[in-house]
């Protein structure tokens, strides 16, 4: 299945995997069930993420994705573009004055970031995203 999205006028950008929509639920459901907090216990994260992967919760067809990629040239081709993956459904708005001490105190669900950690466990990269006053993730909100 190929799904195109285009972007800006320019130019567009194809995803190399879409999730279906009954994947991706079953993925979300899994990653809203990882309950340690990434910003705080990172490691602890990790290795509830680690277990996700171990029993069986990340879809085949993704995994042998994420190994297909172990051959790639990340210098010719350093990015991948993946489309309708899991994320937290309710982000709240965090103070725009204090948005990392906001989201400390608003954020309960870390299904985004437990994708993030589940796609460098599976790639066996490190963890993707800015470092922003110790946090490795960056919230992401859908319009």
């Amino acid at each position: 299945m190929t799904a195109e999205a285009t972007v800006g006028t320019n130019w567009t950008i194809t995803p190399e995997f879409v999730f279906t929509d009954a994947e991706r639920a079953a993925l979300e459901a899994a990653l809203d069930g990882v309950t340690a907090n990434p910003y705080r216990l990172h490691g602890a994260h990790r290795f509830q993420v680690g277990r996700l992967i171990a029993n069986g919760a990340v879809p085949e067809r993704f995994r042998a994705y994420v190994d297909s990629l172990a051959t790639r040239d990340r210098a010719a081709e350093p990015v991948v573009v993946v489309k309708n993956v899991p994320h937290d459904r309710d982000v709240p708005v965090f103070d725009f004055d204090q948005p990392v001490r906001s989201k400390y105190e608003l954020k309960k669900t870390f299904v985004a970031e437990g994708f993030l950690a589940l796609f460098a466990q599976l790639a066996n990269t490190p963890t993707i995203g800015y470092v922003n006053d110790g946090d490795v993730f960056q919230d992401i909100y859908r319009s």
